[in-house]
This record gives C-alpha cells, structure tokens and sequence, in this order.
C-alpha cells in the first residue's frame, strides 16, 4: 500500500511540476519580451508550450513576438491557436488583424477588429485600425465613425487623421 501511495504522490509531484515549469517558462518570457529580447521570449514561450499546448496566453504573447519581428506566418498560426483556445480575447483577435493589415487583406482585418470590438468596447486601438482598413475599402463614413470613436477613446492619431479626412469645409 505504500508502494502506491509513493508512486501517487509522484506522479501528482510530477503533474504540478509540469505545470510549474510551464507557467515559469511563460513568466520568463513575459520578462524578456519586457526587455525587448524577442527572440529569448520567443523561446521561452515555446517552452511552455511544449509542457502545455493549451496555454493560450503562451501562443498569444509568442505570436505578438513574431508579429514584432515581422515573421507574419507564424504569428498568424501561434493567433490562430489562441483565438481557437481563449475565443474572447481581444487581443489576440487585434493582433490578427494588424497582420492581415499589414498583408493588405483589409475585409478579413476588419472582421478581426470589429469582434476586438465586440469583447472590448473600450478598445480605441481596435477602432483606429479597423477605420484605416475602411478607409483602404473606400467606406469613408463607417471609418469617420470608428476615427471619432478611437478619438474620444485617446487615440491621438485618430482626432488627426478625422481632421484631416472627415471634417467638411
């Protein structure tokens, strides 16, 4: 009977070191993406998701690192992933549409801002995107919307850019 209790408790210690490990190994890499040592954070995440591939904040903060050294395709897969696990982060829906964005697909990046949107009103960022995307699809209105929406909300660029492209003389 000790023999398995031993063999339990080991297997629990084991369980909860894992998780441990991973957890820390993400810590580490929220350390190195703050010291902009990108690629240590990227390594770090990686870590963690290899003692936990359901981390969704390990996939989301590694995929941020990537799209941060313009390596589009595997931030796109690591903000797939998060969006599949953690479905109401907002932020991971954002940082997916700056990589459609930035790769000119603009109806596919606004759908990834408007559910930024959608989870998180307060989200000026979201807004100022989406309305530079409207204003490449050529909907002025919708994008003087979200312009003065991002404004009010602190976006400076927002107020300068309405100026400039929604005030009527």
């Amino acid at each position: 009977m000790a023999r398995i209790t031993f063999f339990v408790l080991l297997l629990a210690f084991t369980n909860s070191s894992l998780a441990q490990t991973a957890e820390s190994a993400y810590i580490k890499g929220i350390r190195n993406m703050d010291q902009h040592k990108y690629n240590d954070a990227i390594a770090d995440f990686t870590t963690a998701l290899n003692k936990n591939d359901r981390f969704a904040d390990a996939y989301l903060k590694r995929g941020s690192c990537l799209v941060i050294l313009n390596d589009y395709p595997n931030a796109l897969f690591d903000l797939d992933k998060a969006v599949q696990l953690d479905p109401k982060n907002s932020l991971a829906y954002y940082n997916r549409g700056l990589i459609k964005k930035q790769g000119a697909e603009y109806q596919d990046a606004v759908e990834d801002f408007s559910t930024a949107i959608e989870l998180n009103k307060e989200f000026g960022l979201a807004y100022f995107n989406r309305a530079l995307c409207q204003l490449s699809l050529g909907t002025f209105e919708v994008a003087c919307q979200d312009l003065s929406t991002a404004a009010d909300l602190g976006v400076t660029n927002a107020a300068e850019i309405y100026q400039y492209t929604c005030k009527k003389p």
